[in-house]
């Protein structure tokens, strides 16, 4: 990896809106990877991880389609703990390894700057890899409601997935940049072009894109 590229980590909570913010930065030219689809490519049916968590979780984690059952994935590691690290030590390895190459890939190409989406990077003690942390945070309200719709659960499902992660207030001290996204999707449009050419978001001197 060339060691002049920049690397931002886009994190929040879940239903905050980091896809969002990724898909608008995606738009400015920054380039974005995304973890949470190198997940899903790490646990394709046929895949070591995939393996490993059916061996694990047995039978019921697989879906209809033969892939994994998100959904009963998210449900179980709300309630058991030991069943969350079990899931992050199958994955986790694999998705690092795949984001080593990612980047490498876009220094590769001349990118001075890569913008990496991860959801659970501070429960993850990931921060310290990248050189800039923007937290996308939302009011817990507005962020169970969210969660609602997108995901098509009750209250009470969306609190417990909530309550698996940092608070998001304790995520947004540790941040570089906050973005408060409890507005429409042209306040963040405009809140990241602010950033993107006020400087915000490029250090060490270099200059956008």
């Amino acid at each position: 990896m060339a060691p002049e590229i920049l690397k931002i980590a886009v994190t929040g909570g879940a239903g905050s809106g980091k896809s969002s913010a990724c898909r608008l930065l995606k738009g400015m030219g920054f380039p974005v990877v995304d973890l949470d689809l190198l997940a899903r490519e790490a646990v394709r049916p046929g895949k070591p991880a995939y393996h490993a968590i059916v061996a694990d979780f047995g039978p019921d984690a697989v879906g209809k389609n033969g892939e994994l059952d998100r959904s009963w994935l998210r449900e179980r590691i709300t309630r058991d703990a030991s069943a969350k690290l079990r899931l992050e030590k199958a994955i986790h390895p694999v998705v690092y390894s795949m984001l080593d190459m990612e980047m490498a890939r876009h220094a590769a190409a001349g990118a001075s700057m890569v913008v990496v989406e991860f959801p659970l990077l501070f429960e993850t003690g990931r921060e310290s890899f990248f050189d800039l942390v923007l937290v996308v945070s939302v009011p817990p309200e507005v962020q169970v409601a969210r969660l609602m719709k997108r995901d098509g659960v009750d209250e009470k499902s969306a609190k417990a997935l909530i309550r698996i992660q940092i608070p998001l207030h304790e995520k947004a001290e540790k941040a570089d940049l906050v973005l408060e996204n409890s507005g429409s999707l042209e306040d963040m449009a405009q809140c990241l072009a602010g950033w993107v050419t006020g400087g915000e978001l490029s250090l060490k001197g270099m200059k956008f894109p």
